[in-house]
């Protein structure tokens, strides 16, 4: 069995081919899976995107990201971590507003890590609120050939296979392939309900249209 020191040095490994700059592991939030709101169909729409996501650190600014070892694809999933993120986290998945006014969500198999992700985010945003120091900075994705080594279930690094559907995959459901289940007239009431009652959803959600609607 790897040990939890072997198993953090190859993740770091692996992480710094995705970005050289890298120079240490925060946290290994686990398995999550990715969402986008689509602003005009105001509704959550599944990303290519699945797998275990780090919080590091870097040498330079931007300071501060998080990482998605994507096993759905080459490519991997880079967020800054910038004074002006907005973050929510609900009892099944963390929102949040990126850069490019993008609304995001992420699903985690694992609550533990879930809390543990957004109490970082939540700490690093308040961090570069006091120190903002923008840096314009292209990033410049690179696909890689390694995947992370798994970690033990139930520890902060856990990378965990997903059991089942997050819930903002209201509309699909992704099984041997792609296929498309309708919602009952119930399930989508209570879906909507769910989230019309969060106000951070609802700010999160108006922001995008205000960018949208000025572009």
């Amino acid at each position: 069995q790897v040990s939890n020191e072997a198993r953090n040095k190859f993740n770091f490994s692996v992480l710094t081919r995705v970005d050289p700059k890298i120079e240490k592991l925060l946290l290994s939030g686990g398995h999550v899976a990715g969402y986008v709101l689509d602003p005009d169909l105001r509704r959550w729409e599944r990303k290519a995107v699945q797998g275990p996501i780090f919080v590091v650190s870097r040498e330079e600014e931007p300071k501060y990201m998080f990482v998605i070892l994507n096993r759905l694809s080459v490519e991997t999933l880079v967020e800054f971590i910038t004074h002006d993120m907005l973050l929510e986290s609900t009892d099944e998945y963390v929102m949040y507003q990126n850069q490019d006014g993008v609304v995001n969500g992420l699903w985690f198999e694992n609550d533990k890590c879930k809390n543990m992700f957004t109490k970082l985010l939540k700490k690093l945003i308040e961090k570069k609120k006091a120190d903002p120091s923008p840096t314009p900075y292209v990033y410049k994705r690179k696909k890689r050939n390694t995947l992370p080594i798994d970690t033990e279930e139930g520890s902060p690094e856990a990378e965990q296979t997903v059991s089942q559907e997050p819930v903002p995959d209201t509309n699909q459901q992704h099984q041997n392939g792609e296929v498309k289940t309708p919602l009952s007239k119930q399930e989508l009431q209570q879906m909507l309900l769910q989230l019309v009652q969060n106000p951070s959803y609802i700010d999160m959600v108006y922001n995008s249209y205000i960018e949208q609607f000025n572009s």
